[in-house]
């Protein structure tokens, strides 16, 4: 039934692609489906994963995630972890609305609007379907059917171990990428934090360079100049709002990673 659904859907929404990419996943992997995978492989992750001890560290994420959240209405509900690993520079989302910060990446930043811009990135992933998208190209409709159902625990325990190697679960297109840097960038700035946030923490991580730990997000990530050069000549159209960045409130939290 929703094989059949899907062709008219896709023919409905065509404007381009990415619309007809977007409705597509809306029918193949709706939202409760993606929820019910995704608890599934939160699961999976945290039991591959580290996750920071320090209830003050996953604290002090979240309410900068969830800051970004309210500037957003979201077809899942959206909550964010921190992963203790210095190894990995990153940052993931699953199916479902969990997103996942390795320390790595924590360490690198020196203020909350630095992270506050990753997050925003992912977020959008989130909010604009592009991991549903994803899955419905990669994985195909009866493996997803089985997912949502339960049936496929040998799946999802292999994507946990990828992601814990890898910190990587889905490589997006550069159009995913693109659009989420699009739609996370004013998420900072609604949300009052500096969205040059961005353009600082991307130019440290694009410094770090693909044979440093900042390797497996360049690869997921892909970050030419012209992305970094979007987004300051994005910035130039925004109302001033945001203008937090909390740097001593930021090393005090770096500390205790």
């Amino acid at each position: 039934m929703r094989k059949l659904i899907i062709a008219v859907v896709c023919c409905a929404a065509c404007a381009t692609v990415e619309s007809g990419e977007r409705a597509a996943a809306n029918v193949l992997l709706p939202p409760a489906d993606e929820v019910a995978i995704g608890k599934k492989m939160k699961n999976e992750i945290n039991q591959k994963l580290k996750l920071h001890a320090s209830a003050d560290v996953q604290n002090h994420i979240e309410k900068i995630g969830q800051a970004m959240a309210r500037q957003v209405k979201s077809p899942v509900p959206l909550h964010f972890h921190v992963v203790d690993d210095d190894k990995q520079v990153n940052a993931f989302a699953i199916p479902g609305g969990d997103i996942y910060v390795f320390s790595g990446m924590l360490k690198l930043a020196d203020d909350d609007a630095e992270i506050a811009c990753v997050l925003g990135h992912e977020i959008s992933h989130v909010t604009r379907r592009h991991i549903a998208q994803k899955l419905v190209q990669q994985v195909g409709l009866q493996t997803l059917l089985g997912l949502a159902l339960g049936d496929q625990p040998g799946f999802l325990a292999a994507l946990a171990t990828q992601v814990a190697g890898t910190g990587v679960l889905l490589k997006f297109s550069r159009d995913h990428e693109r659009e989420a840097d699009e739609f996370g960038l004013p998420l900072c700035n609604s949300a009052g934090y500096d969205p040059n946030g961005y353009v600082r923490m991307f130019k440290k991580i694009k410094k770090l360079g693909e044979a440093s730990a900042a390797g497996s997000f360049l690869q997921s990530h892909p970050l030419p100049t012209e992305r970094i050069e979007a987004a300051q000549a994005r910035i130039k159209t925004f109302d001033p709002k945001g203008t937090v960045t909390n740097e001593k409130q930021y090393a005090a939290f770096r500390a205790q990673l």
